[in-house]
């Protein structure tokens, strides 16, 4: 005999007919307030990067790094998914990025500290 045959030992009954539609309901309720404020805080960490990279000099060359090492960086970030994608056409990509500039006089790599609002030199 199953175990869950019996009406006493059914975990929660019919609950989840309850539960799984009102918590649908209750995300599709809170898209509106999420997606916008994704978009902003997204916004602002683009904002924040590319501040700290006009005033950042390279450790290397003691140029200042400036819009294009962001771009660069972002071009670079860019051709390593396309390149993992091809790699690995079926799976879900979950990336973390690594490089968020590269002085364009000496290639050296910086990547952002959140805590500070600084950009390292990569070890």
């Amino acid at each position: 005999m199953p175990i869950f045959e019996s009406d006493e030992l059914k975990p929660l009954g019919g609950i989840y007919y309850v539960i799984i539609p009102l918590g649908f309901v209750l995300m599709l309720l809170c898209l509106p307030v999420i997606l916008p404020i994704a978009a902003i805080s997204s916004k602002r960490d683009a904002q924040r990067l590319r501040h700290a990279a006009d005033e950042t000099n390279c450790a290397g060359c003691g140029v200042a790094l400036g819009q294009k090492a962001v771009e660069l960086a972002d071009k670079l970030c860019s051709e390593q998914v396309a390149a993992l994608r091809l790699k690995y056409p079926f799976s879900m990509l979950r990336l973390a990025r690594d490089v968020c500039a590269i002085c364009t006089n000496c290639g050296e790599r910086y990547a952002m500290d959140d805590g500070r609002l600084i950009i390292r030199a990569e070890a």
